[in-house]
């Protein structure tokens, strides 16, 4: 029979041994963030939130994780606008500023852009998935797409920015306008094609 003070010892050691434990990887947290928020333990997701936050990642980071599960970055967003407890909306936002900030760099890095301008001219599959991209950058792709335009040296690469221009979202028309004040006529005329398709 076990005596009162090994009792306690071993419930002790039980308790410590059930408590959750929020120090794991980035992904990890990120991931069980997800997996309490979605099975409705918010006091687990707080934890895993703070977990998140704590680990102090790279927007860059935390944007590919919330980029490769949409479904989880809306449970974070709805977390953060109709949750009722504020403590776990506030980290949520806190999470989702970071993935925002994170999503900022990816969407205006030069090299990120000018990787996805030069597969323009690649497989019709990697043409695809850079316009995708270069639309994702919006606004922050123009310049650098019309730069392509006005080198001579590049002119094999010109058809299919000229093509991926007319695709891009009516946030390029503000660039595109501005633009217009180049002097390079072939470049203009690009500019007005692509302004009549957006």
């Amino acid at each position: 029979m076990l005596n009162r003070n090994t009792l306690v010892m071993v419930v002790g050691i039980a308790l410590i041994l059930a408590a959750p434990v929020f120090a794991g990887t980035l992904e990890g947290n990120y991931n069980d963030l997800l997996h309490y928020l979605n099975i409705g333990r918010f006091d687990m997701a707080k934890g895993y939130a703070q977990a998140t936050l704590d680990s102090n990642a790279a927007p860059l980071d935390l944007f590919a994780l919330a980029d490769g599960s949409p479904q989880g970055y809306a449970l974070i967003v709805k977390a953060k606008e109709s949750s009722t407890d504020t403590a776990l909306a506030d980290l949520c936002g806190k999470v989702v500023d970071i993935i925002e900030q994170g999503r900022f760099i990816r969407r205006s890095d030069p090299k990120i852009i000018s990787e996805e301008i030069a597969r323009l001219s690649s497989t019709s599959r990697g043409q695809l998935n850079a316009i995708k991209r270069l639309q994702n950058a919006g606004e922050y792709a123009i310049m650098y797409m019309l730069e392509v335009l006005g080198d001579d040296a590049r002119k094999a690469e010109w058809p299919d920015i000229s093509s991926a221009l007319g695709q891009m979202s009516k946030e390029a028309v503000r660039p595109l306008v501005a633009a217009l004040q180049t002097n390079n006529i072939g470049v203009k005329s690009e500019i007005i094609k692509a302004m009549g398709k957006i």
